[in-house]
């Protein structure tokens, strides 16, 4: 009879070792190995490009924190729509500072701040990133070229 006092216990969030992890199961695995319980109160999943062609993008430390704050929010197909007030709350920094930096946004074409419409009786303004997704990918083409790489692998 074996003691199973004895034997090592797997956390609950880690996978089966039988089972094949889905990869949203091998993502939340790493990320909780990663970053620990915090991971448990939400995390985003960001391409690199973002961070290392910063400065090629002509993004400040501001723009990428905004970006940062308004991809927070997106869920699946859903558009993302926090206030600006609410990201220079947690900036802390003046909305206007923010408003200024989201319509600098727009302008290089990064995002689009869509007209106002209802939802769940409330009016909400979205964010369209689209441009920002178009961006970051031809800056990551560039860079798997470069290093030897391609889609997909």
């Amino acid at each position: 009879m074996v003691d199973t006092e004895l034997q090592p216990v797997a956390p609950p969030w880690a996978p089966s070792p039988t089972a094949v992890a889905t990869p949203t199961e091998q993502v939340e695995t790493a990320a909780r190995k990663k970053w620990g319980v915090s991971a448990d109160a939400g995390f985003q999943i960001v391409p690199d490009t973002l961070f290392r062609c910063q400065k090629l993008l002509g993004l400040d430390a501001i723009d990428v924190v905004i970006i940062l704050n308004v991809t927070l929010h997106q869920w699946y197909d859903d558009l993302p729509y926090p206030r600006p007030s609410i990201i220079a709350k947690r900036m802390a920094v003046s909305t206007r500072t923010v408003e200024r930096h989201i319509e600098s946004l727009e302008k290089k074409g990064f995002m689009r701040r869509l007209p106002s419409r209802p939802k769940k009786g409330k009016m909400i303004r979205p964010f369209d990133l689209s441009g920002l997704k178009s961006k970051l990918e031809r800056y990551a083409t560039v860079n798997l070229e470069r290093r030897g790489h391609s889609w997909g692998v």
